[in-house]
């Protein structure tokens, strides 16, 4: 077993590299590192499936400084499909992501989209999912949504484009949009 700073090492090092292959990815801690390498090394799209964007991991810092990271590179595009907007949103969030994205210039500039599924899921082989894709090479997958167990590549070109395509085809079906200009008015 690797301890997490052996984790975060050989993640920076797959993350940096963009070598094709798979590395387990299970519980908080190490979500948070796979994202915010994820994040670090986007250079374009990012799209993510979640259920909602206030939690354990979202909240922390290395999850949040990576995400501006890439939100602050030109053009950078970060496409949400959640599944609910806590009800505590507006009151509960001086910490969390919602407020943060809210007040990036990304934001306005129209390069930030959040969506609302509802109750629809995303499944594969028959399970729900939450995955994160990122400029059709790069993604996380978690495949036990209630053990945070996932799956990521930062290399795999294929099942990128294969999520991408999943997540392109249910966001354009999505009516309801979150507005974080009325959420924060």
């Amino acid at each position: 077993m690797f301890s997490l700073e052996e984790y975060k090492a050989a993640v920076k090092f797959f993350a940096a590299s963009h070598r094709d292959f798979d590395i387990k990815n299970e519980g908080n801690d190490c979500a948070r590192v796979v994202f915010s390498n994820l994040f670090l090394n986007a250079k374009q799209r990012i799209r993510m499936v979640a259920h909602t964007l206030r939690n354990e991991v979202v909240d922390a810092k290395e999850y949040q400084d990576g995400l501006d990271s890439f939100l602050a590179r030109e053009n950078a595009k970060l496409q949400v499909i959640i599944h609910h907007l806590p009800e505590t949103a507006k009151d509960d969030v001086v910490s969390n992501l919602y407020r943060r994205l809210r007040f990036n210039p990304a934001y306005d500039d129209g390069r930030i989209e959040i969506k609302i599924a509802g109750h629809d899921r995303f499944f594969l082989g028959g399970k729900p999912v939450n995955f994160c894709v990122a400029d059709g090479m790069m993604y996380r997958l978690e495949n036990d949504i209630d053990k945070r167990t996932a799956i990521c590549n930062f290399g795999n070109k294929k099942r990128a484009e294969e999520l991408e395509s999943v997540f392109d085809q249910g966001f354009v079906c999505i009516k309801e949009t979150v507005n974080l200009k009325e959420l924060f008015a």
